[in-house]
């Protein structure tokens, strides 16, 4: 391909994969209509991810690079280590001197350095085993994400300090000297009990230290310099929470923030919407029932469905859309819930200021160090050393919000205020525009780099790179999958433009399982073998069925719409029995696959262009026919007798009742309003 070739009006389409781009140009009459194909094809590439379990390719390039710093950084630290033992005389200059020192025995050396003087080199050979294995040490931003993992290794150092008390050893060096003599195992394995954690071997170096000053000349400086050699630990490299949807060069706000938390309650009660008689429209809380349920959430870890229903004063069989069977309750404050437990703040959490728990969240979202939280904590917020301790282990909320907290302190009173949802407070602030279409007005010659026009969905970007390098000026999506994609499709579209000029249209069909992560990915497969499953089963039952002579069809197996017949039919039953959802009259399973029986679109497709099995249901055919394209509310809330038939509404309500929540909506009076 070369120049343009072309100027003509056309159409371009595009099947987006998880690996692979099918793409067409479709020639177009001056009335719009296709009238020849120009060109076809379609971009093979790889999706960026491990082809045996899905996991992505930036994770297995970095593990092992992880692994190789670590190896590398404790490869620095004991030659740094060596070169300052060997400044101050504590071990040989050359590498055979150094060499026979190891048919010392540390452990021996690190128990006797307690009690009697040693000499330069042994003192030197002690302290160097001190850094081969350094110990746990807690990090409170890297484990707030593993509690179970920490929470196992913190036994074994408990188990550890307890065993070591019952053999009056005064060091771990001591106490791995009485295992080591006995021919028992010294590694750390804490499934086993037995993990050192830093704090020991610093104490235990401490201790030396103290025994061992009075007999050599180390300075008090060198001994500083050799410790912090032994025991540095790097910091954390920061997160990048990415930028705010709203606010331009703004950060989001972590999640654990008060105000972060106080936004979402906020925002979910605004979305509530209550159904509290069968075939009632939705309706959303009014501000006296919203400040009821957020008065409790700021105080709880959940409000379950039966809870808020009781605390409404609805009556018992009352809808509510964000609790079904999916999700029984909703999060209170997270924050809150940790923080005012009886062993750290309890109920005094409750009593500080909006600021003051901004104050102390953002103080341990901050501090890696727990004995610094506890210092703190004991000094500036009032805590006896015991909650302190637990405040230092507690974990908060991970994540960060859509938002920084410039947006959500200016939308937040404006909900809080008037009761509004999210977009209609984003509504408000003139600047801010819609509160999800950020598109502009100006017309492109060329796609750019998806991170220009998606600034506030990318993370990593800095704006201080040069523009040319776009992934670390912009930033990127972190699934692997759709940044491949949304490249590859750069690519190919820039292509076209290049060859046939811009196109009058495109159509675009997206692979559902394009923007899945790995879980998402194993969530589908799972969902594939049940369906699988229940294929297997029905045609099992269909052969069966004509095996014994009672089936319809002599067929082998069922045909694609006779399965998503049986596929409704399993779903309609009420009682014992499967029943029509709009006259209530049972359908066997020979009636489920003959013409005595047909799918009925719930809300008329005409009207809703829905045709996903949600929206779908297997009626008999005397009542499609009687609905014809209405809604359930529409045809039958009169509770009309039509020929043989009576239709009640409260029934058809009931009957719906015990269909799944999909569908459940889609028979109350605001299902149209709802749909569209």
């Amino acid at each position: 391909m070369g120049a343009i070739v072309t100027q003509q009006k056309f159409r371009t389409g595009f099947d987006l994969g998880t690996n692979s781009i099918g793409w067409a140009a479709v020639k177009l009459d001056e009335l719009g209509n296709p009238c020849g194909l120009i060109s076809l094809g379609a971009r093979i590439f790889s999706d960026g991810r491990n082809p045996k379990d899905g996991s992505s390719l930036a994770v297995q390039r970095r593990v092992p690079r992880g692994m190789r710093k670590r190896r590398d950084r404790y490869l620095d630290r004991r030659s740094d280590l060596m070169q300052a033992l060997v400044a101050v005389g504590l071990m040989p200059p050359d590498d055979a001197g150094r060499k026979g020192l190891e048919i010392l025995d540390p452990y021996a050396l690190r128990a006797k350095a307690l009690d009697a003087a040693l000499t330069p080199y042994e003192l030197g050979r002690a302290l160097f085993h001190l850094n081969q294995r350094r110990g746990f040490k807690s990090n409170r931003k890297a484990d707030g994400g593993k509690e179970k993992e920490s929470g196992v290794i913190k036994e074994g150092i408990k188990e550890l300090t307890e065993r070591m008390s019952a053999r009056s050893a005064r060091t771990l060096g001591e106490y791995l000297f009485m295992l080591h003599r006995k021919g028992k195992m010294v590694r750390a394995r804490p499934e086993a009990g037995f993990y050192p954690g830093r704090a020991m071997y610093e104490f235990e170096f401490d201790e030396i230290q103290k025994m061992q000053q009075p007999h050599h000349t180390l300075r008090e400086d060198q001994w500083a310099q050799l410790k912090d050699i032994i025991f540095y630990q790097r910091p954390l490299k920061p997160i990048d929470p990415g930028w705010c949807l709203l606010e331009d060069r703004e950060r989001r706000a972590h999640r654990a923030l008060p105000c972060a938390q106080e936004f979402r309650m906020v925002q979910e009660t605004a979305n509530l919407r209550i159904i509290a008689e069968r075939g009632d429209a939705a309706r959303p809380l009014s501000l006296e029932e919203r400040d009821k349920v957020l008065g409790e959430l700021r105080t709880k870890k959940e409000l379950k469905l039966e809870a808020l229903i009781k605390l409404l004063k609805l009556p018992a069989d009352a809808r509510v859309n964000l609790l079904d069977e999916n999700r029984a309750a909703m999060k209170g404050d997270e924050t809150s819930a940790r923080l005012s437990s009886k062993g750290i703040f309890g109920k005094a959490w409750h009593a500080k200021s909006f600021d003051e728990r901004t104050l102390i969240v953002r103080a341990l979202l901050d501090t890696e160090k727990p004995e610094e939280i506890e210092q703190i904590a004991q000094r500036d917020w009032g805590l006896n050393e015991e909650s302190a301790q637990k405040l230092a282990a507690a974990g908060l909320p991970d994540g960060y919000a859509r938002l920084s907290e410039m947006a959500i302190n200016k939308l937040l009173p404006i909900m809080e205020d008037q009761g509004l949802t999210y977009a209609d407070a984003v509504a408000e602030i003139e600047e801010y525009g819609h509160h999800s279409d950020f598109r502009t007005d100006t017309a492109l010659d060329r796609l750019p780099y998806y991170g220009v026009i998606l600034r506030r969905q990318v993370v990593g970007g800095d704006p201080s790179k040069p523009k040319e390098n776009a992934v670390e000026h912009y930033g990127r999506l972190s699934n692997p999958t759709v940044h491949i994609g949304l490249n590859q499709v750069r690519r190919v579209v820039n292509r076209l433009i290049e060859v046939n000029g811009k196109p009058e249209q495109i159509v675009i069909e997206l692979a559902r399982d394009l923007k899945m992560n790995r879980e998402d990915k194993e969530n589908e497969r799972k969902k594939i073998r049940e369906n699988e499953l229940a294929n297997k089963r029905r045609n099992e039952q269909f052969k069966s069925a004509n095996e014994l002579g009672s089936g319809p069809y002599t067929g082998p197996v069922l045909s694609p719409h006779q399965m998503r017949k049986l596929r409704l039919w399993e779903e309609q039953k009420f009682g014992a029995v499967h029943v029509c959802p709009f006259t209530g009259k049972p359908i066997s399973f020979e009636m489920a696959l003959d013409d005595r029986t047909e799918v009925e679109h719930i809300l008329p497709f005409s009207k809703t262009l829905d045709d996903s099995m949600a929206n779908k249901v297997l009626a008999l055919r005397a009542a499609n026919r009687i609905k014809a394209g209405r809604s359930p509310y529409d045809a039958f809330h009169g509770s009309p007798n039509i020929g043989e038939h009576k239709f009640i509404y409260d029934d058809i309500l009931l009957r719906a009742d015990a269909l799944p929540s999909n569908k459940r909506w889609r028979f109350y009076q605001d299902a149209m309003k709802k749909s569209c």
